[in-house]
C-alpha cells in the first residue's frame, strides 16, 4: 500500500475534537460556524503573553472538519506538531479551545483516527471536506 502523507514517520499528528452548541455560534458568532476556527487560530485572545495568533505558529500543518446536528457543531482537528512540544501544544490548545468554549476536549493520536477520516485524508480529492488549517505562504489562521 503507498505510503500517505498520515503515515511519514517524520511528523506527530494529532486528532483534536470538540463540540459546542449551537445556541452559542448563533450568539457569538452570528451563525458563521468558520468564525470559531478564526477566533481560535488568528485571534488577540492571550494566554501567558501569548495570542492566539502567535501560539498557532506552532501548528505545522493540518486540517479541520465541522458538522453539524440539531443541537451542536463538532470541530475535529488533524494537526501537526513538533515531538518535542507535543504535549504543551496540545494542552494549550485544549486551554485556549476551552477559553472561547468550556467543553471537553478529546485528544487522540493519528492511530486512532476514525476510519472514514482516514480514508478521506489519504485520498487526493477527498480534501474538499477537510479545511487547511493553514494556507500556503504559512498565512496564520486563514485556512478555511
Amino acid at each position: 500500500m503507498k505510503e500517505t502523507f498520515l503515515d511519514s514517520q517524520e511528523v506527530t499528528w494529532v486528532v483534536v475534537s470538540f463540540r459546542i452548541p449551537l445556541t452559542f455560534v448563533l450568539k457569538r458568532f452570528k451563525g458563521d460556524i468558520r468564525s470559531f476556527h478564526r477566533l481560535l487560530s488568528n485571534g488577540q485572545n492571550c494566554i501567558n503573553g501569548v495570542t492566539n495568533r502567535k501560539f498557532w505558529k506552532n501548528i505545522k500543518d493540518g486540517f479541520y472538519r465541522y458538522s453539524l446536528s440539531h443541537h451542536f457543531a463538532e470541530f475535529v482537528y488533524f494537526i501537526q506538531v513538533e515531538k518535542e512540544k507535543q504535549n504543551r501544544t496540545i494542552k494549550e490548545l485544549e486551554i485556549r479551545i476551552r477559553k472561547i468554549y468550556n467543553t471537553r476536549v478529546d485528544i487522540r493520536e493519528k492511530d486512532h483516527m476514525d476510519e472514514v477520516d482516514r480514508l478521506m485524508l489519504s485520498l487526493p480529492k477527498g480534501f474538499s471536506n477537510y479545511k487547511r488549517v493553514k494556507l500556503k505562504g504559512d498565512k496564520i489562521g486563514y485556512g478555511y
